[in-house]
């Protein structure tokens, strides 16, 4: 037998209502994001779900809240092409991509960068879907 060996570890996200929503809370003592230039994760469509749509992309909008309270969100879409659906038929299946999505701070106007609290994940592009996500950062 072969020994059983672990990929990176992926957050499974599906959707059925444009109000579904992902918090990820930002440690205290990393709020500051000003030195940074993009926010960035991997993510791929999870084409194994049955609330995704055939042959169809994803998108969402990524809103980042400060410790004020105010918030701004982005359409990844808008910055970024990795949400599409995996080529490949269903014999053989499609292929899994875990596509890096980056998009630049300075789209996030109304938000203060030196102290952001919370980034969410909104799912309301469509009605109904589902992603991979890992390695949620802030990067240079």
């Amino acid at each position: 037998n072969a020994p059983r060996v672990s990929g990176l570890s992926e957050l499974k996200a599906g959707w059925s209502s444009t109000t579904a929503t992902i918090d990820n809370d930002v440690p205290g003592g990393a709020t500051d994001v000003s030195g940074f230039t993009a926010l960035v994760f991997r993510a791929g469509v999870n084409w194994g779900d049955r609330r995704t749509s055939p042959n169809l992309p994803q998108d969402l909008t990524v809103e980042l809240t400060d410790g004020t309270g105010a918030s701004e969100g982005v359409v990844v879409g808008v910055y970024s092409g990795a949400l599409f659906y995996p080529p490949g038929e269903v014999n053989p299946v499609p292929k899994l991509f875990l596509n890096t999505v980056r998009i630049p701070l300075s789209a996030f106007l109304r938000v203060d960068l030196n102290d952001i609290r919370r980034v969410t994940f909104r799912f309301d592009q469509s009605n109904s879907g589902a992603l991979l996500i890992s390695d949620l950062a802030f990067a240079k």
